[in-house]
């Protein structure tokens, strides 16, 4: 430290950025609290009217669900919340859209297969993590995994929010999520358990993914890709379609279980890629080159 201290000198740091930083940053606080709180409240419910064993079963779908779509997710995510913001303070604003409108649609395609896959294969993935009694949680990982989409579009549409008119808002969202949750999880999970509190998230984030998405509209607005959202519909389509076919053609007694999930899953994304790449390959590389171009000029 003496030596860094001789080295480079003494210097005060400057505060001038806590008055903005706070300003800022604490309206989002109890947000985040309350979206740390729908994470585990309906574990809560659910262990109040149905017991703990019930919470396990519960968990795991949930568990793999969400570390499936935030694994396809957050990548994205990361780079445009730090781009974002660098290009809004330099008042490159359309550049700011374009990467917004690239970061949601490259979410919705990379999410959609990966729920869709979730819905196929979650029998192979239990049978791999968890014993036979866990067999009850398998219809839930798709329904988590539409949950947590729908939360990776809010997260994005927070940042134009937050962008456009401050985080005052997203505060408001963020509470209005707990709320119904909460709510929900109430009404459902007694009467209808463990699919009870995977309703309650779906419907909790939905409402929170579509606010969010008005909000951010009106802050700061940044139009989708309506051709890749109805391509990347298509390719969905497709993506179950071959799976179906794929069960049709090796029927019902099928002696390796696992031959069948793999089959099932390579049709179903083979499926999907060749789709997608019908519909916007083409478009998709001229755009990569644009960037690449902009990216060249911008150095």
């Amino acid at each position: 430290c003496l030596w860094l201290l001789f080295r480079f000198g003494f210097v005060l740091p400057s505060f001038g950025w806590f008055r903005e930083g706070f300003r800022y940053g604490l309206p989002l606080v109890p947000g985040q609290l309350s979206v740390l709180s729908v994470h585990f409240m309906d574990r809560l419910f659910i262990s109040s009217y149905w017991g703990v064993s019930q919470v396990g079963v519960y968990a795991i779908s949930y568990s793999v669900a969400q570390a499936v779509v935030i694994l396809v997710t957050t990548p994205c995510r990361t780079i445009y919340e730090k781009s974002a913001f660098t290009y809004y303070n330099q008042q490159r604003y359309d550049d700011v859209r374009r990467m917004c409108q690239h970061t949601l649609g490259t979410t919705v395609a990379m999410g959609v297969p990966a729920v869709i896959l979730l819905f196929l294969l979650s029998d192979a993935i239990l049978v791999l993590l968890a014993p036979a009694e866990f067999g009850g949680a398998r219809q839930l990982m798709g329904i988590i995994g539409v949950s947590y989409l729908a939360q990776a579009i809010t997260r994005i549409n927070r940042v134009n929010i937050g962008m456009g008119s401050g985080t005052g808002r997203v505060l408001g969202i963020l509470l209005v999520t707990f709320v119904t949750n909460t709510v929900l999880n109430f009404l459902l999970i007694p009467t209808y358990a463990l699919w009870g509190g995977a309703l309650a998230t779906l419907i909790a984030f939905a409402v929170s993914a579509v606010g969010s998405t008005w909000f951010a509209q009106r802050a700061f607005p940044c139009p989708m890709d309506r051709t890749l959202l109805w391509w990347v519909l298509w390719a969905g389509l497709a993506m179950i379609a071959a799976a179906l076919g794929v069960r049709m053609v090796l029927g019902s007694s099928v002696d390796y279980p696992a031959l069948e999930w793999v089959l099932v899953g390579a049709a179903s994304v083979c499926a999907y890629g060749g789709v997608l790449y019908f519909g916007i390959g083409s478009s998709l590389l001229r755009l990569l080159k644009t960037d690449a171009s902009d990216r060249q000029g911008d150095s």
